[in-house]
């Protein structure tokens, strides 16, 4: 969900309101921009109806054309859920509400259950939820969402505009000054609590729960990600992180990381990586991101990699975890990659192209015959294509296909990642998956989802379809049984995927 559009639009709305009574005290005009701001967030919810927000700054339009009721009420769902135990009631429906929450949750009713449970009740499909009526908690969520952002808003914006302020000669009466908040990064924050993974395990232990063991991510419609324990596991052991850069959103950076060892280990092994990932690439300097610099922010990677390559090897004694990554920088994105977790872009000319080698001995050995093919003067380059990915498809249904060569947790001090350098101008999406995608999906699927596929839903769709999709080994015969399964059941393992958006490779949307 595009949390920027929802908070510039309750705020414009605030504001709007705010300012129209100027024969009111301030506190009283912030109450009327507050109750405002708030009818419009709940009318939203319940009715679908945008029509409480100001039409100044576009604000209505914005939240009609860019948000979807659903998405707004689990988001709320998970802000009064996750702060329960901070906020302190100011009414009776408050404490009502609160003290429901926290109730269920020490029953053993997970988080993602509750917030569930309340996304659906303030959408209306519910009279009540959680011995509380639905009405209530709508009113409940909304209120206290709408007084957070935009209270703490106005506060941050006096605040700037007084330094500002202070800068500038008093002649020149520059006065109302404001700025743009950061979007909350709710994967950034699970990772660091560690709950990204708990979360997805709590609602699998519960045998009567009606969702489903995943995480979604998604900052502005630009990276998006998806995660889901699968349909034969028990424990999740991906972790996926998406984030901005500290100094800028134009610098990005993607991961996924696929556990290996077994639980716990292997759920320990993929947070500690992602974990790291987050702290390095906050403190990693703008400049390394500039164009030219591709060489230097390689060996500073690699450096930091071989960090929690030692750190996992001495934590996690039995555990390891694979790892692709992706920092898209000012004019290149440069991919790294240890173990089989791979990174996809959907070029410009609509086609696919793998930009990572899995760290496997059936991969490499594939590769290494058909880089030492020449075609054959009787035969087509379509048909030579077709054939060379019929035996690359041939490679997912091997009965050791999941066999590694490489992963972080290696007993080594010089580890030596993959590393890719990729144009931003030459690709439409970057995708990175854990190998729950390809083993189940062909890259004739991953190509057919991709293009078919709003971006901002593709994470999700591609994570979806692997959960689902049934594979056909292709070939019989006695010694095809000795070497590959004959079917590939979708959810097999922890399935997830990373996808950022490319806007600015010239395509109209």
């Amino acid at each position: 969900m595009n949390v920027k559009i929802l908070n510039d639009s309750l705020y414009t709305t605030y504001y709007t309101y705010r300012d129209r009574s100027k024969n009111m005290s301030y506190e009283g005009r912030q109450g009327d921009g507050v109750r405002q701001a708030t009818d419009a967030l709940r009318n939203f919810v319940r009715f679908n109806n945008a029509i409480s927000f100001t039409r100044a700054n576009s604000a209505r339009i914005n939240v009609m054309n860019n948000l979807t009721r659903q998405e707004v009420a689990v988001y709320l769902a998970n802000f009064i859920t996750k702060n329960a135990n901070n906020i302190r009631p100011q009414s009776q429906t408050e404490s009502k509400v609160i003290d429901a929450i926290l109730r269920n949750r020490s029953r053993g009713m997970s988080d993602y259950e509750i917030q569930m449970e309340i996304a659906y009740a303030m959408m209306g499909a519910k009279e009540s939820v959680l011995g509380c009526n639905s009405e209530d908690i709508l009113d409940v969520a909304a209120s206290l969402y709408t007084e957070a952002e935009v209270l703490e808003r106005d506060q941050k914006q006096e605040e700037l505009a007084r330094r500002v302020e202070g800068t500038v000669n008093p002649r020149y009466g520059i006065k109302n000054l404001t700025a743009n908040p950061v979007a909350v990064n709710y994967c950034v924050e699970e990772i660091l609590s560690g709950r990204q993974i708990s979360i997805q395990n709590d609602v699998k232990k519960n045998p009567n729960s009606k969702y489903r063991p995943a995480r979604e991510y998604n900052l502005n419609d630009e990276l998006m990600a998806y995660t889901d324990i699968g349909n034969s596991r028990n424990n999740q052991e991906d972790s996926v992180l998406i984030m901005y850069h500290p100094s800028s959103p134009k610098y990005k950076m993607l991961v996924v990381a696929d556990g290996v060892g077994g639980h716990e280990f292997g759920d320990q092994a993929s947070n500690e990586t992602v974990k790291a990932m987050v702290n390095w690439f906050n403190s990693l300097p703008a400049s390394y991101l500039a164009s030219g610099r591709e060489e230097e922010l390689k060996r500073a990677w690699t450096e930091q990699l071989r960090k929690v390559n030692k750190t996992i090897r001495t934590k996690y004694y039995s555990g390891g975890s694979t790892f692709v990554g992706a920092i898209v920088g000012e004019k290149n994105t440069l991919i790294s990659s240890i173990g089989d977790s791979r990174a996809y872009m959907l070029g410009r000319d609509g086609e696919l192209y793998q930009l990572t080698d899995d760290d496997n001995k059936s991969f490499k050995t594939w590769k290494a015959i058909w880089e030492s093919k020449q075609k054959p003067w009787n035969k087509s380059q379509k048909d030579f294509d077709r054939e060379k990915a019929f035996e690359k498809d041939l490679l997912r249904f091997r009965k050791d296909s999941n066999v590694i060569t490489a992963a972080l947790g290696m007993e080594t001090d010089t580890l030596s990642p993959q590393y890719t350098l990729v144009p931003n101008s030459n690709y439409r999406t970057l995708m990175l998956f854990s190998d729950g995608v390809t083993d189940c999906l062909s890259d004739d699927s991953i190509k057919a989802i991709t293009k078919y596929t709003n971006p901002h839903r593709l994470a999700k769709e591609i994570v979806n379809t692997a959960l689902s999709e049934v594979s056909e080994l292709p070939i019989s015969g006695e010694q095809a049984k000795k070497i590959y399964n004959s079917t590939i059941r979708g959810g097999k393992d922890n399935t997830t995927a990373a996808v950022y958006n490319n806007k600015d490779d010239g395509r109209d949307r």
